[in-house]
């Protein structure tokens, strides 16, 4: 477990989280699911339009992921909690998506179910998987991690708390 704590070090853990948020929002502005249904102009629907609880989450996450550089202790412990709770529900979201395009379409879309329609899933479900899953990971390394980080260590202090000890 001690390369793991060594790992994800504070300023690791934060670049993780934060490289899910943008994942995750970027993904959501992109296409999900194109429709193309006869007689209909085609359909894009990006993330945002088919699930916009995971923009809410990237966005979350990028202020979270400040936060957590900000605070420590328990407040730490809880934007874990609630960073983990996004990953998940983001992760659910893209992968429903995934899974079942047909469904997730129709309730986002004017093309509501049509029979001869064709579905297709764009490259951003990927992205948006990869961006749950680095918060899910970060998220677990804030509330296995956080306690032992070095909070008083900052760039270019230790220099200036050993020339004032002389």
């Amino acid at each position: 477990m001690g390369h793991l704590a060594y790992f994800f070090q504070r300023r690791n853990t934060v670049l993780l989280i934060q490289a899910g948020a943008i994942l995750l929002l970027i993904s959501t502005a992109l296409t999900w699911v194109a429709v193309d249904a006869p007689g209909v102009q085609p359909v894009e629907l990006s993330g945002a339009a088919m699930a916009p609880i995971v923009r809410t989450i990237g966005m979350l996450a990028v202020v979270a992921g400040v936060l957590i550089t900000l605070f420590r202790g328990w407040f730490r412990g809880a934007l874990g909690a609630v960073l983990l709770g996004g990953g998940i529900i983001a992760g659910i979201a893209v992968i429903l998506a995934m899974v079942d395009p047909v469904a997730a379409a129709s309730a986002a879309s004017a093309v509501n179910g049509a029979v001869e329609a064709e579905y297709s899933t764009g490259g951003a479900l990927w992205a948006g998987l990869v961006g749950s899953l680095a918060l899910l990971v970060g998220s677990l390394a804030v509330l296995l991690f956080s306690q032992s980080w070095d909070d008083e260590a900052q760039p270019g202090r230790a220099a200036d708390r050993r020339g004032s000890a002389r």
